[in-house]
């Protein structure tokens, strides 16, 4: 067993759930800190990995409960992954909560690695590029971590707003860190948790194809759909790649583009009587599986990310699917 131990703040969460579960077959001990409890299905299946987890209720927003976790725990590096990911309606109800968790959230973790010297990597997000499809001059047909930002949404502006704030740390006080910018995110691990209001396109057809019920997709988008095991995969290897690393920014997403109607398509073999379609406008009123109506963006160049470390995805569409499905076959937490 490794003699490392992780603290994941909302390691409750969809990616941070997705982290936890590859640092705990890694052997590492891991302590979550989060709002809210561990499923019980991660339990189940957490429990017979080789490492060691600890779960802690607590905020981001609370610093004692940040320093008393790494007091229980004395981690060799925190992942922050606490993060609010709301849809439209909930930027305009609650833009506060937003800025809250996924800035001054931030900023109290920062203040913690500061005090304590631990390492840190910080998860982002691919939304810091704003709707990069639509700048003017821009043509490259991926986009690497040197694309100024141009984020749009309150979770956009937020977290780019925190990942500045990081390598401003850095610069002032020496702090070792990194920011991850994860991708489209899907697969296991993805379920309801309070804080995360857009759920991924595939996560919706698979639940429309669980129940046999016909999916009308808003649109036809073809992504660089970010597979959740390759995300912590990734994430684990700039936790753990310190003197290797000469950038402080990756882009950490898919390898290949694919289009949405093809995981349908694959959902109509796993799941006979189930059916799809794309809807013939985003206005039809039968659309119940929706993607943004912005034109989808280049992919992320991953270039970076594969040169300083050893990250080299282990799924293709194909393997994904089969491994999500066999995920969603073993656990109830997504339905």
């Amino acid at each position: 067993m490794k003699n490392v131990s992780t603290l994941v703040t909302g390691g409750a969460g969809f990616v941070g759930l997705a982290l936890v579960e590859h640092l705990l077959g890694q052997g590492e001990a891991v302590t979550v800190l989060d709002v809210i409890d561990v499923p019980v299905d991660a339990k189940q299946i957490f429990s017979k990995l080789p490492g060691q987890l600890r779960a802690l209720r607590g905020s981001v927003l609370d610093r004692g409960a940040l320093n008393a976790a790494v007091e229980a725990s004395r981690p060799s590096a925190i992942v922050n992954a606490a993060t609010v990911t709301p849809d439209g309606g909930r930027e305009s109800v609650d833009p506060i909560s937003v800025n809250e968790v996924n800035f001054n959230g931030a900023l109290n973790v920062l203040e913690v690695v500061r005090t304590h010297r631990i390492r840190l990597v910080h998860l982002s997000t691919s939304g810091v590029y704003g709707e990069i499809q639509n700048r003017p001059g821009f043509s490259s047909p991926l986009v690497d971590e040197d694309v100024l930002p141009g984020p749009r949404s309150l979770y956009a502006i937020s977290k780019t707003a925190a990942e500045q704030t990081v390598m401003r740390y850095v610069e002032l006080f020496g702090i070792d860190a990194v920011v991850a910018r994860v991708g489209v995110a899907y697969g296991p691990w993805e379920y309801e948790t309070g804080s995360r209001h857009v759920f991924s396109a595939p996560l919706q057809l698979l639940r429309l194809a669980h129940v046999r019920t016909e999916a009308v997709i808003s649109r036809q988008s073809i992504k660089d759909w970010s597979y959740s095991r390759d995300i912590a995969r990734g994430i684990a290897l700039l936790k753990d790649a310190r003197e290797g690393l000469k950038s402080r920014i990756f882009n950490v997403s898919g390898d290949t583009a694919w289009a949405i109607s093809d995981f349908a398509q694959y959902l109509t073999t796993a799941f006979p009587g189930f059916r799809f379609r794309i809807a013939a406008s985003t206005s039809d009123p039968a659309v119940n599986a929706t993607l943004s109506k912005a034109s989808d963006r280049q992919g992320l160049d991953m270039a970076r990310l594969k040169r300083e470390t050893s990250y080299v995805p282990a799924y293709d569409p194909a393997s994904a699917f089969c491994d999500y499905v066999a995920w969603a076959d073993q656990t109830k937490c997504w339905r």
